[in-house]
């Protein structure tokens, strides 16, 4: 495992199983000087998967950190598929209504703060596997010295409407009593996208804090019927949506810590360039496509595998990478994308 290196700040990505393994490969071509400001949040399954990567990257297993909460073994759960082709044949029986799994996306980041905290990490991005990020570390080491301590920011998506009462209900009742020091309360609760959610905690107190809000409050989601059958909805079939509680966890912070929120375009952009930017990958989402008809303009005709679709679209992904604005080069097994 690479050895955790001294920086500014950090960003982390959660990766699991077998097909994620492709996005380890298009970071390490599309920014390999930027390995030091990563760490991937991964399971001991995976992480041996990931192994011609163990010295290239750092990874924390969050098994050590789950192991004592077994509502999150319960719920929060993942498969064990060892190939691409195994997960391709099975994800869908896995994940859906009948089974009951849903792909924890959001909350599972949760278990990293522990980790963060005992390094004396305060100051770092969740950011989703997708995210393409520069390969130029003096404007990541400049994005986060930017970052002031007591700051949030994420993609604002406007006032929480959705099931709004229940949602206020849920804090009021169900996890206001179990923290007195802090009301759970602000005159505006905004709904945040997911892409990025970027914090830099003034003290390890009030991480610790955020970490046991978020972590009572996903297992209350899980346990209490009524808000585990209106609050813990899915997407497609496959994917947990809790982001919210985070979302709201930051106006709380921000009305009644004295935290700051920021929009991510004034924290992201150096000098006018981008440090990330987020982009759906089609090449390695076609498990989606068979839940929710994703891109009519990719030729889904062989889903057998990432290459074998690739094979099938070589023309159609360069036009899609290429028209939002990332350099692209396209092989028939991966699609390596980079930040202009």
């Amino acid at each position: 495992m690479k050895e955790l290196i001294k920086t500014p700040g950090k960003y982390i990505i959660e990766l699991t199983g077998p097909f994620l393994k492709y996005r380890l490969s298009i970071l390490k071509d599309g920014c390999p000087n930027a390995s030091d400001y990563l760490i991937f949040q991964t399971d001991q399954e995976s992480y041996s998967m990931y192994s011609e990567y163990h010295n290239l990257f750092h990874f924390v297993l969050m098994d050590k950190y789950r192991e004592n909460y077994p509502i999150s073994l319960k719920y929060e759960v993942f498969p064990d598929f060892k190939t691409e082709k195994e997960f391709l044949e099975n994800i869908g029986k896995f994940y859906n209504s009948t089974t009951g799994n849903y792909y924890p996306s959001g909350s599972i980041y949760r278990f990293m703060f522990p980790y963060l905290m005992e390094n004396d990490i305060l100051n770092f991005c969740n950011i989703c596997s997708g995210t393409i990020l520069t390969n130029d570390c003096d404007r990541l080491k400049t994005m986060f010295e930017s970052v002031p301590s007591g700051c949030f920011y994420a993609p604002d998506m406007g006032s929480d409407n959705h099931g709004i009462d229940t949602k206020l209900k849920f804090w009021r009742e169900a996890i206001q009593p179990l923290f007195p020091q802090i009301k759970l309360e602000s005159p505006d609760l905004r709904a945040r996208d997911g892409y990025v959610r970027g914090y830099h905690f003034k003290n390890k107190e009030d991480m610790k804090l955020f970490y046991d809000i978020w972590n009572t409050a996903t297992e209350q989601l899980f346990t209490i019927p009524e808000y585990r059958r209106q609050l813990s909805g899915c997407s497609g079939g496959m994917i947990l949506e809790q982001e919210w509680v985070t979302g709201h966890l930051m106006n709380f912070f921000e009305h009644q810590l004295n935290y700051k929120f920021q929009y991510p375009e004034e924290i992201t952009e150096v000098k006018r360039r981008k440090t990330m930017h987020h982009l759906g990958r089609p090449e390695d989402e076609i498990y989606m496509e068979v839940k929710q008809g994703w891109r009519p303009q990719f030729d889904y005709s062989d889903k057998s595998s990432i290459s074998a679709f690739i094979k099938n679209n070589k023309q159609r992904l360069f036009e899609y990478y290429n028209s939002n604005m990332i350099n692209c080069e396209v092989t028939d097994e991966y699609v390596y994308t980079r930040l202009l």
